[in-house]
């Protein structure tokens, strides 16, 4: 609603200000929004499309004031180049309420904001009649200008109204929802303080029957104030065990660290003559091969010698024959 508070305040400004005011004031003038849709249209323009009032075109969409063959052919190309260029004039063919077609001199101008967008465009047109532009008379220009402006004027007002009554309607709305908020979460409090009313009455009740057994349960507070001193005095000493027990473990640990020292030592003592005894074995092995060769050898030897005693035996039997002969 802002938005179209200020094209309408920018479309008043626009023919105040503008070199053709005289021009536009002598014709039939509508302003579009930049979706096509006609947010004024004065009597001129709304008389040379069938209507009495301007006020029955509000809202309208600007093809319905085209046939489809003029927006596809015309319109469409000449707003594009009125928007491009700022201001364009020139012949362009309408349609009015009966849907009969009408030639027209018309001019659109581009309604741009103060950074260059464009938002809209002032359309007045000059409805043709068997070759002759429709005639105001001069007089009325000046009533025609100061028409526009007033009628602009207060579509500005009743749209800023209208912005005002949405604004105070959401507000109502808004506020309406706080409170409807606001009475729930004050119906769940005073039903939680009910509830809690009732337990504190139950509270109370059971409170008034502690007090009549308070001579027992301060007895047996006493007795229970003994028991806790004797726990505290049994927990110190336990305490004190803790404290020597612990001593003894970390004297434990000690003894137990430099056991596995001599352990390791001991363990590398013990590989080590593992290894010499496996050199030890491995040379005995071969002493043992060794003395079973030379005992081969020596049988070898003794079996050569018994033969040699036998062959010179033999020599010594054979030389006493030859002697003997």
């Amino acid at each position: 609603m802002n938005e179209v508070i200020g094209k309408a305040r920018i479309a008043i400004e626009a023919l105040q200000n503008s070199a053709a005011v005289t021009e536009h004031a002598c014709k039939g003038i509508a302003v579009l929004d930049d979706g096509g849709r006609i947010c004024f249209a004065d009597m001129f323009w709304a008389e040379m499309h069938g209507y009495e009032t301007g006020d029955e075109l509000v809202g309208k969409r600007i093809d319905e004031f085209h046939s489809a063959e003029q927006m596809q052919k015309d319109v469409v190309q000449f707003m594009a180049e009125a928007k491009f260029r700022g201001r364009l004039a020139g012949p362009l063919n309408h349609i009015d309420r009966n849907r009969s077609e009408f030639a027209t001199h018309t001019e659109m101008t581009a309604i741009e904001t103060e950074d260059g967008r464009t938002i809209g465009l002032i359309i007045s047109s000059i409805k043709h009649c068997a070759g002759v532009e429709q005639i105001i008379e001069p007089g009325r220009s000046q009533t025609h200008l100061k028409e526009l402006t007033a009628q602009l004027t207060d579509l500005e007002d009743q749209l800023r109204d209208q912005a005002l009554d949405r604004q105070q309607a959401r507000d109502a709305c808004t506020q309406r929802d706080e409170l409807r908020i606001a009475n729930e979460k004050l119906q769940n409090n005073l039903a939680e303080n009910r509830q809690i009313k009732e337990q504190l009455e139950q509270q109370v009740g059971e409170l008034i029957e502690t007090l009549g057994e308070s001579d027992n349960q301060a007895a047996e507070l006493n007795e229970l104030k003994e028991q806790l001193h004797n726990q505290a005095c049994e927990q110190e000493r336990i305490s004190e065990q803790l404290q020597q027990y612990r001593k003894k473990l970390e004297q434990a640990e000690d003894e137990l660290e430099q056991y596995r020292e001599q352990v390791e030592h001991s363990a590398q003592q013990t590989e080590a003559l593992t290894t010499s005894n496996e050199k030890m074995q491995k040379e005995f092995d071969e002493h043992r091969q060794i003395e079973e060769k030379l005992r081969e050898r020596v049988g070898e030897l003794q079996n050569a010698e018994t033969q040699l005693a036998e062959h010179i035996a033999e020599l010594n039997e054979l030389k006493e024959q030859l002697h003997n002969q």
